[in-house]
């Protein structure tokens, strides 16, 4: 298959996907559209492992799969909200801004953190690049720099580096933005 045309398929099914889960959490939908999450999680996992050799497609394939996984981040805690009980109001789709934040711009998250027990696990890895990968587009900063493997390969380094030293079973990396730039930080936690 066309790797254009893969990639157009991709961004239309995160799309779809994005709509469905506006309709289930409007009340449209009894159930999540997991089956069809998990379809575009394996498109994503299969395309990261083609080599593309075209700069144009790496990046669009970047921009798209960061914007996945930010819309993964969010549906996650939406729901964690739902099975909480709690009103995220600044979250829920659809909802209307009260006048006078409707002329304040959109506030952008400028931090996240994931904690990874185990760099095999790569779903977190993933995650913490597309959080990277969105932080570097709000600063400015190329996205062409940074590849997956090679940020999944900084993040394996300093797990073993710091569970090593520390004993830790896991490491908490934060991700921030200081001085215009993102900034990566790991720290050791839950000692064995």
């Amino acid at each position: 298959m066309d790797l254009d045309k893969e990639l157009a398929d991709l961004d239309l099914s995160i799309t779809r996907l994005k709509l469905d889960y506006e309709r289930f959490f409007s009340g449209g939908q009894k159930v999540p559209p997991e089956r069809e999450r998990d379809r575009v999680a394996a498109m994503i996992k299969r395309l990261n492992a083609t080599s593309m050799q075209n700069f144009s497609q790496r990046y669009l394939f970047q921009v798209l799969m960061t914007r996945f996984y930010t819309y993964s981040e969010l549906w996650n805690r939406q729901m964690r909200a739902r099975e909480e009980g709690i009103s995220l109001t600044g979250i829920v789709p659809h909802a209307r801004p009260a006048p006078a934040a409707a002329a304040a711009p959109p506030v952008r998250p400028t931090e996240y953190s994931a904690v990874i027990g185990s760099p095999d696990h790569g779903q977190p890895i993933s995650t913490l690049y597309g959080q990277f990968m969105e932080l570097r587009s709000q600063t400015g900063e190329p996205a062409d720099k940074v590849s997956p493997q090679a940020f999944e390969k900084l993040i394996q380094s300093q797990y073993k580096q710091l569970t090593q030293k520390f004993g830790a079973s896991a490491v908490e990396f934060r991700l921030s933005i200081k001085d215009g730039k993102v900034q990566l930080r790991a720290k050791a936690i839950e000692t064995k």
